[in-house]
């Protein structure tokens, strides 16, 4: 078995230490991780991509372009945020990069395993979004970085094709913990997502069209 691992060592981080939002922030978490993998330059931690997507200007392109994420009174005087920016897919992506000053981060709802697996192995760092098993037998919406995979394909990493076939299972970063012990277990570096968990828990219809966000530094 080949253990393809793209995570910056002892760089997993955690949103339980995050100084707003910690049982929240697993969105701009997971791209900091990501941004770590993909050795993409930023200018603060997850807390100040936090609040820099929190700036006024961010609100003001939602309620431009998302109208589902908010409800306004009739008088047009108050406004009830349903989700904040970081909240929103496309906005976290085009907020990285507006961050960041680069065109890094690309979001897409129908991403392949194979898209996947090239992007680890190019590199890139991977944010991956879904819902995650939880206590009680209840699940979370939560969004992770994806760290590699295993495989038995055995040139994987100079192969011209990668066999999707013949991946065993995912790595992940999660900035949450361990899903695998609803979350009791609260060190997420490194934790195992197996096939039936990319199948069942990552947003997307069916095995090879899931929501990703790809990092890359160009």
């Amino acid at each position: 078995m080949i253990t393809v691992n793209r995570s910056v060592k002892g760089e997993w981080r955690s949103q339980r230490d995050n100084t707003w939002r910690p049982l929240s922030s697993c969105n701009v978490t997971s791209y900091r991780m990501a941004a770590d993998q993909a050795h993409i330059k930023c200018p603060g931690d997850e807390n100040d991509f936090l609040a820099y997507l929190n700036e006024p200007r961010w609100y003001q392109y939602v309620h431009k372009h998302f109208p589902w994420a908010y409800e306004e009174s009739p008088d047009g005087k108050t406004i009830n945020w349903l989700y904040p920016p970081e909240q929103i897919h496309d906005v976290l992506a085009l907020g990285f990069n507006a961050w960041t000053g680069r065109q890094a981060a690309e979001f897409g709802v129908c991403r392949s395993r194979l898209e996947v697996a090239q992007a680890i192995i190019r590199g890139c760092g991977v944010v991956l979004s879904g819902k995650f098993p939880y206590k009680d037998g209840r699940k979370i919406n939560h969004i992770v970085s994806l760290a590699g995979f295993d495989t038995a394909q055995a040139d994987v990493e100079t192969a011209k094709r990668i066999d999707v076939a013949q991946i065993k299972a995912w790595r992940i970063d999660d900035p949450y913990g361990n899903h695998m012990t609803g979350y009791e277990d609260k060190d997420g570096d490194d934790n195992l997502l197996t096939l039936g968990g990319w199948a069942q828990y990552i947003k997307g219809d069916g095995v090879d069209c899931k929501w990703v966000h790809i990092l890359s530094r160009r």
